[in-house]
């Protein structure tokens, strides 16, 4: 929920007159909130908005927004929720398919066989009927459906063990199914935590204070920072930034108050603030999407797992063949069981028939799919790199910035001396500590003065 100065402020833009440009200074004064809250919900406001940040010559900060910019707000929050909402019912609905696709496997092979096995029985009843007599060729299929029970769950001991040590349960049967079929979901669900990550991690290493180039190689959605600072507006509202003009190199510096203060201490400070693994330019860091796997199932298992499926699609067509033959359906629709049998055989076989051959087809179209996937992915690796290089290059505008930068690079580190009120502590003792400490530090201000007469 919007707090109550950035709703000040959005009605102060959509009061403004058109073109609808205003300062920090007048949405503070139009809206009667601070000018640090008044900028802050503008970048906020503008990064939802599609608005634009505006230089003047003198180095006036302006944001710009469109006319419909209340129309543009309510759409975006509109598809937001509606989004949301259809995300949430997308995952529910594909987890249940999923669960039935796999047991499904199961219960096809079960009636396809058993249905095999009693038309192989009647079939061979009537032709021993109709030659008078005889003995007729026993033996089954080698197979026992039964024993596929066996692979449903993980047998005990069988492990997973990585290169680091790390042992994770290995896939049982059914989940072999599943990710053979439907595959193992997105690899990169939480890329977007990870952007935020790397480019808090840029900010604290930058002493908070850093150009667009920098910040580039780490967005989600690739950019070209030559083209345009847009992006840096999504950066601003999430660290709580502000973007300041520098008359002296014009280019903008996006400092982070936030990022220049830490109570964290560690042995290697002095090397790790202010660098990075990318060079002088600090934006050695990238962020790099995971390629989709075709299926992280072990290949036994799949191996298993097609088998069975092959072992469905041809009983299917047996099945078909001898539900064609007359002789067949002669047989069985001698007495009430076998009809009952035979028209529950054939009223299941469209969907018998769609599940054997869906359990190879969606396969494989996931996997023209995923190739056109991993296509992009690599596309948005490959721009991210090379504004990651652009980003350790020479361009003089691009050294300018960071000259610019460097001039507002800040760090103070809060220690335990700082420290003048616990809540873990009560307000006396501390007081009486305060008082002793005071009274040390005059106590060597007087021995000092001493010491110089």
């Amino acid at each position: 929920m919007a707090s109550a100065s950035a709703r000040s402020v959005r009605s102060a833009i959509q009061a403004a007159p058109s073109p609808k440009r205003l300062t920090a200074g007048d949405a503070s004064t139009a809206a009667g909130v601070k000018v640090e809250e008044a900028e802050r919900a503008l970048a906020e406001l503008a990064a939802r908005a599609g608005g634009a940040l505006e230089v003047t010559t003198s180095g006036e900060l302006v944001y710009a927004f469109k006319d419909d910019f209340e129309e543009q707000l309510l759409a975006r929050d509109s598809d937001a929720r509606r989004v949301a909402q259809q995300e949430e019912f997308l995952e529910f609905a594909e987890k249940a398919v999923r669960t039935a696709f796999g047991a499904s496997l199961l219960v096809s092979l079960l009636v396809v066989y058993v249905a095999i096995a009693a038309a192989s029985s009647t079939e061979r009843d009537e032709r021993r009927r109709e030659r008078g007599g005889g003995f007729g060729f026993g033996g089954g299929f080698g197979f026992n459906i039964f024993d596929v029970f066996y692979y449903t769950s993980p047998r005990p001991g069988v492990r997973r063990v990585y290169a680091d040590g790390e042992q994770e349960e290995e896939m049982n049967f059914l989940e072999s199914i599943f990710s053979f079929v439907f595959g193992d979901g997105n690899p990169n669900d939480g890329i977007e935590d990870e952007q935020w990550r790397l480019i808090g991690t840029l900010l604290k290493e930058q002493q908070g204070a850093v150009v667009a180039e920098q910040v580039a190689p780490l967005m989600l959605e690739p950019v070209d920072a030559t083209q345009g600072e847009d992006f840096m507006l999504e950066v601003l509202c999430r660290f709580g930034g502000t973007p300041e003009y520098d008359e002296i190199t014009n280019r903008i510096v996006y400092t982070f108050k936030a990022a220049q203060v830490t109570a964290q201490l560690s042995s290697l400070e002095s090397e790790t603030w202010g660098t990075t693994s990318g060079g002088r330019g600090g934006g050695g860091g990238v962020l790099q999407e995971q390629l989709v796997q075709f299926s992280n199932a072990p290949a036994a298992q799949r191996a298993l797992g097609v088998m069975l499926g092959l072992a469905n699609i041809v009983g299917v067509g047996i099945l078909g063949a001898k539900l064609g033959d007359p002789l067949v359906v002669r047989a069985m629709a001698r007495d009430a069981s076998g009809a009952g049998l035979l028209d529950s055989v054939k009223a299941l076989m469209p969907l018998l028939s769609a599940y054997a051959v869906s359990f190879f087809a969606i396969p494989f179209g996931r996997n023209a799919l995923n190739q056109r996937r991993n296509a992009e992915i690599d596309q948005r690796n490959a721009s991210r790199l090379r504004a990651a290089s652009a980003a350790k290059g020479n361009s003089p505008s691009l050294q300018k910035g960071l000259e610019a930068a460097s001039r507002r690079k800040a760090k103070r580190t809060l220690r335990d001396s700082d420290v003048t009120f616990r809540s873990d502590r009560s307000v006396t003792d501390q007081l009486a500590r305060d008082e002793a400490a005071d009274f040390d530090r005059r106590l060597r201000g007087d021995a000092d003065q001493t010491t110089l007469r």
